[in-house]
């Protein structure tokens, strides 16, 4: 401010915009990956869907240790919309969300890990107050209702109350595609 001897402080901040496409996956203590599917074929990952396809969304989460108060946060592509099986007005032959872990032969032994799975607009949530080490997989569906490109926020994965534990998926590109026209 003026001559003479003193202390200078200051701060710096950086903001960073990137396609959601862009952000890289980090582990710190979590590992997520998630992976889309046609309905139609489970076995072969997809990017892009035709309008009205049911799309198959399957999350990996590896917990190297016990986790307390454990959250995942999973963002569905714009375009798409969940589908909510408990609903009366949902199909009956789609399946609905399924949880396992993957290490388990019994993996229906373990089901109340889960204390509450929320099926929102513009992500699926799930939550646990103790979940133990282990790999599991969390499946849910989503129908194709807009077509366009779509920049899809990764998943994020992380303790409650103890934050730098988390972990984060790739961002990624989902395509939906009009409906082919019958001539």
């Amino acid at each position: 401010r003026g001559e003479g001897d003193g202390v200078l402080y200051y701060t710096a901040h950086l903001n960073v915009r990137l396609w959601a496409s862009e952000a890289k996956p980090i582990n710190r203590g979590v590992n997520v990956s998630r992976e889309y599917f046609l309905a139609s074929d489970p076995e072969t990952p997809v990017t892009a869907a035709q309008m009205g396809d049911v799309i198959t969304v399957r999350v990996t989460m590896t917990l190297p240790e016990d986790v307390y108060y454990f959250v995942l946060e999973d963002p569905i592509p714009a375009g798409t919309e969940p589908v909510d099986t408990s609903l009366l007005t949902t199909s009956q032959q789609n399946q609905g969300p399924m949880l396992y872990p993957t290490y388990n032969p019994y993996w229906y032994w373990g089901w109340w890990y889960w204390d509450h799975t929320e099926m929102r607009d513009e992500q699926v949530n799930l939550y646990a107050d103790f979940l133990p080490r282990g790999t599991y997989v969390y499946t849910y569906e989503v129908r194709a209702t807009v077509p366009g490109e779509f920049q899809t926020m990764p998943s994020h994965a992380y303790a409650f109350y103890f934050p730098e534990v988390f972990g984060r998926g790739a961002g990624t590109l989902f395509t939906i595609e009009p409906k082919a026209t019958e001539e």
